[in-house]
């Protein structure tokens, strides 16, 4: 029995031993270029970099930690070039400064995130294999803004609902403008203008970086061009903290599991072109509507007849564009409106629509009165 023990006690020692001899998993390191001067966009580079290291952020009552990457940063001309696997994980251009007094450009697979447009001309160094778009811009900042996500398939926007999401509360949104290149896929887009992507990806090995071209392919590592300009992370919502924190977690290749389901931060659009008509041959009253919409949840369709007020009858479900209704009677005028809705709230109605329920004859009077 004690020999027995002296060797569980022993094969358990070495396991301890094994365990701790085993090297512990390297952090991934950051190469963070912002601008010259610490003061200068203080609070967007400070935030950034809590969201992306160790220390996390809090916004209003959510705690949300930090990814745990080390940061190294780098103001614009004082970084090594090219970086370099040897020099860092990750590039990750803020945009507190510009593209052109940056010299990022690699060829090594260091994956990159810029938050300035990826837009270069013939004579920039293409090495970096950033040539996005044909062309780029911002909308006034100062204000609030939403990213309209138009792709919730990819890892990046999976917990995102698809329509328009808030990003930041103060701020500037940047955009590329068409043509954008073959290589780049599009998750999210300037609200009011859904042509111009914010939110750009493309993955290592893509080709077809330069509208209209082949670019400098393949792609040595993954690209990501992120429009969250000037101190828009300096008033940041949840949704743009995670959003920013799954763009890295992709872009390094690490498992994308930052934040949790986001709900939609604004109603759908309203449906429009309804209609109501009595299906042939029947007591039924068939109501089609055009969906205008990609972040609804369903619809509440209302109906009325002369002298009443509006009833909610169905709750058609999200995508639906029509519905049919059993339960009217010949001989009565119903009017109808409908209005898309999600968890943040209802669209506005619809048009109405009215339509007249005649009866409906049987098919041996029919056939009487044919005779």
């Amino acid at each position: 029995m004690a020999e027995n023990c002296s060797k569980l006690i022993i094969g358990m020692l070495l396991l301890v031993c094994l365990f701790a001899a085993q090297p512990a998993m390297a952090q991934k390191t950051i190469a963070y270029l912002r601008q010259q001067g610490a003061s200068n966009y203080a609070a967007q580079d400070g935030n950034i970099t809590k969201i992306l290291g160790s220390a996390g952020i809090t916004i209003g009552t959510a705690t949300i930690p930090g990814l745990g990457y080390r940061i190294n940063e780098y103001e614009q001309n004082s970084e090594p070039d090219p970086i370099t696997t040897a020099e860092a994980d990750l590039i990750f251009v803020s945009e507190t400064i510009a593209s052109g007094n940056i010299k990022y450009h690699t060829d090594d697979p260091v994956p990159i995130v810029m938050c300035e447009q990826a837009l270069y001309d013939d004579d920039a160094p293409p090495r970096s294999e950033m040539y996005f778009s044909g062309g780029a811009g911002s909308l006034a900042s100062g204000v609030a803004f939403d990213f309209d996500i138009t792709n919730n398939t990819h890892p990046i926007t999976s917990i995102f609902p698809l329509g328009r999401v808030r990003m930041f509360n103060t701020g500037e949104l940047g955009y590329m403008s068409p043509p954008m290149a073959a290589a780049v896929t599009t998750l999210a887009c300037d609200p009011t203008n859904n042509t111009r992507p914010c939110l750009a990806v493309a993955d290592q090995g893509a080709t077809g970086f330069r509208p209209g071209g082949t670019g400098n392919d393949p792609a040595p590592a993954r690209r990501i061009c992120l429009g969250f300009h000037l101190n828009s992370m300096s008033d940041p919502t949840t949704s743009g903290v995670y959003l920013l924190q799954r763009v890295v977690q992709w872009a390094m290749g690490d498992p994308v599991t930052a934040g949790p389901v986001q709900p939609p931060t604004t109603p759908p659009s309203a449906p429009s072109g309804l209609t109501a008509t009595q299906v042939v041959g029947r007591a039924h009253v068939l109501v089609s509507w055009q969906d205008n919409s990609n972040n609804e949840q369903g619809f509440k369709l209302e109906r009325k007849t002369s002298g009443t007020v509006y009833v909610e009858i169905a709750q058609p479900g999200a995508n639906a564009t029509s519905y049919l209704d059993t339960t009217v009677s010949p001989g009565m005028t119903y009017s109808y409106h409908i209005r898309a809705f999600n968890s943040a709230g209802d669209s506005a109605f619809s048009n109405e629509a009215e339509v007249a329920v005649f009866p409906v004859l049987g098919t041996l009077r029919w056939h009487l009165y044919i005779n």
